[in-house]
C-alpha cells in the first residue's frame, strides 16, 4: 500500500473493518486522487512550523510527493513503498515534512487556535527531551517528548540546576513538568 492508500483505505473500508465507509470518498466531486492533488485541493493547510496539534491532520512533503497522518505528540504514521521498504511506520514530525492540511474527505473537530493560557508561550521542541517533576536533573522522570511536539512554557520560570548548569522551564498542558530550555525551537 502506498502513502495515499493508507488514507484512502480508511474511507473505502466499512465500519466493520475499522474505517468509516465515507459516502463522500469516490463520489461525484470527490475523485480518487494522488498526494499532490489531495494537497492542492485542501482548503485548510499551512507550513509544518505552523501546524496545530490536531491528530488526523495530513502531513505532506512536496519535495518527495508523499503524505502521512499526524497522530499527535509530534508523531506521524506513513506507508512506505519501494526503496524504503513496504510497511506502515511510525515517524517523528521531522524536517522531511514540509506542509500540513485537512484532508478534504475528513470532517475535523474545530479546536481553539491558541490553547495556551495568558503567561505562556507555545514552542515546538527542537530535540527530544525528558520531562521532570522539578527543575533538577536528579528529579523523577515524568515523561519523554519527541522532536516537533508543541509545548506551552510558563513565562518567567527559568531555573538553573546548580549541579549541572542546565536551565529548566516549566511546561503546562497535556504534559506538565520541567524541561531543559535548550530543547525549545
Amino acid at each position: 500500500m502506498d502513502c495515499v492508500g493508507l488514507i484512502k483505505s480508511y474511507y473505502w473500508s466499512g465500519k466493520a473493518d475499522g474505517g468509516v465507509g465515507s459516502p463522500r470518498y469516490g463520489a461525484v466531486g470527490f475523485p480518487d486522487v494522488n498526494a499532490n492533488y489531495m494537497y492542492q485541493t485542501a482548503k485548510v493547510k499551512g507550513k509544518i512550523a505552523d501546524m496545530p496539534d490536531v491528530p488526523g491532520l495530513i502531513v505532506y512533503s512536496k519535495t518527495h510527493p508523499h503524505v502521512g497522518i499526524y497522530i499527535g505528540g509530534g508523531m506521524t504514521i506513513e506507508s512506505t513503498l519501494g526503496a524504503r521498504g513496504d510497511s506502515v511506520v511510525l515517524r517523528s514530525l521531522d524536517n522531511f515534512w514540509e506542509y500540513w492540511f485537512e484532508c478534504p474527505y475528513i470532517e475535523y473537530q474545530k479546536v481553539a487556535k491558541n490553547t495556551a493560557s495568558k503567561g505562556t508561550k507555545t514552542y515546538r521542541l527542537a530535540y527530544p527531551v525528558v520531562v521532570r517533576e522539578s527543575a533538577t536533573n536528579k528529579s523523577k522522570r515524568k515523561d519523554y517528548l519527541v522532536v516537533g511536539r508543541k509545548v506551552d512554557v510558563v513565562l518567567r520560570t527559568e531555573t538553573v540546576d546548580k549541579a549541572t548548569g542546565f536551565t529548566y522551564v516549566k511546561i503546562i498542558g497535556e504534559v506538565e513538568g520541567w524541561i531543559t530550555k535548550s530543547a525549545l525551537g
